[in-house]
């Protein structure tokens, strides 16, 4: 029987593996190449030349936000004002020009590049953070952040959808309503608390990470946990319908979390 869990968890980190190639080779997000004492980075992206360079405030009113992120942390957090901001907050080293983040504006939609696109970055001794602000009277429909060796920090009072592809990178996020979820990740842990409108839908898929949901009490839920090497705990009362669906409540929100060598747990508010 060991072996052939030990078969089954191989066959699951390549296909894991080939699908996180997949997903950056279909979106030419990053490339890096270190040699020689050279640490260097080439940020791919289309049209590259329709995005604005630099911190931005926008007025205009914003349903979707994307970001691609390759290293530091990405805060997205609320405040008084009444424009979205963005900004690069440097921890080490001089930002240049080819190093300040793209931001472009289609529509309601807008999309955070980490840097310039289609040339060679020199990242040697450099590092920095995204950091947003939204109006605390602004209501995203979604937040879709995909980052390598980035880790994800959200503090938003109501979210339609939220999005999160990383590799190398954990994800805290607070809310009050939040609909649905829709997590990938490898090597990070991912930490949801949501205080009154729990997701109606959520699917999070892991390897090497740790899935912890903090909801009120009362909250009804139906959670589907298939993992290999993982266990799962509830603050909530439930019950077991088999060894891998757990009801609590009514069981109305359907929520699935699918992985290797990683935990689910569930607390309660």
């Amino acid at each position: 029987m060991r072996k052939v869990f030990l078969i089954i968890a191989v066959v699951l980190m390549v296909l894991v593996a080939l699908a996180i190639a997949a997903f950056f080779g279909a979106r030419s997000v990053v490339s890096k190449v270190v040699g020689n004492g050279d640490d260097s980075s080439v940020f791919n992206y289309s049209s590259p030349s329709s995005y604005s360079v630099g911190d931005a405030e926008i007025k205009d009113d914003i349903s979707s936000l994307t970001i691609n992120w390759l290293s530091g942390e990405v805060r997205v957090e609320e405040y008084e004002g009444s424009r979205v901001v963005i900004k690069d907050e440097v921890t080490e080293g001089k930002i240049t020009d080819d190093l300040k983040l793209r931001w472009k504006k289609e529509g309601g939609k807008v999309t955070v590049q980490y840097a310039a696109g289609g040339i060679r970055l020199n990242l040697k001794g450099f590092s920095k953070n995204l950091v947003v602000y939204v109006p605390s009277s602004l209501s995203l429909k979604e937040l879709k952040i995909d980052g390598v060796s980035a880790d994800g920090i959200i503090s938003l009072s109501s979210l339609g959808k939220l999005e999160w592809d990383s590799v190398n990178g954990g994800m805290d996020g607070v809310f009050s309503r939040l609909d649905e979820v829709e997590c990938d990740g490898v090597n990070g842990n991912i930490d949801l608390t949501v205080k009154e409108r729990i997701p109606m839908d959520m699917d999070i898929d892991g390897v090497n990470n740790n899935v912890k949901l903090t909801v009120p009490s009362s909250s009804s839920f139906t959670l589907t946990h298939e993992a290999i090497n993982g266990d799962f705990q509830s603050e909530i009362p439930g019950t077991m319908k088999n060894k891998n669906t757990f009801i609590a409540g009514s069981g109305e929100a359907r929520w699935k979390v699918e992985g290797v060598n990683g935990d689910v747990e569930i607390r309660s508010l």
